[in-house]
């Protein structure tokens, strides 16, 4: 059993978060940008719901695949809110 876990603060930090956007070559609109910082605030009170937007999925799930390569771990180790993405993801690796 792996005994790293990824914490939330992880997921939710927003230099991570930014580097996801860049990482996915999305241009810097307003709306993108109110979408990075909407996911950010949706991700710190614990209010984020899967679905309701595509760029702000993108960027989650990118940020859950770095985590997990960064420290070689697998879905189990995501906070339980995140677990179905972070399936989703590895299954695509």
């Amino acid at each position: 059993m792996q005994s790293k876990r990824i914490s939330h603060e992880e997921i939710f930090d927003f230099d991570r978060l930014e580097r996801a956007f860049n990482y996915l070559h999305l241009e810097m609109t307003e709306e993108n940008e109110i979408t990075l910082f909407n996911l950010h605030n949706h991700l710190v009170w614990h209010s984020y719901v899967p679905g309701k937007n595509q760029v702000a999925d993108a960027i989650l799930s990118s940020v859950i695949v770095e985590l997990l390569e960064e420290y070689n771990l697998d879905a189990s180790c995501v906070p339980e809110e995140f677990r179905d993405i972070a399936s989703s993801v590895v299954e695509r690796r």
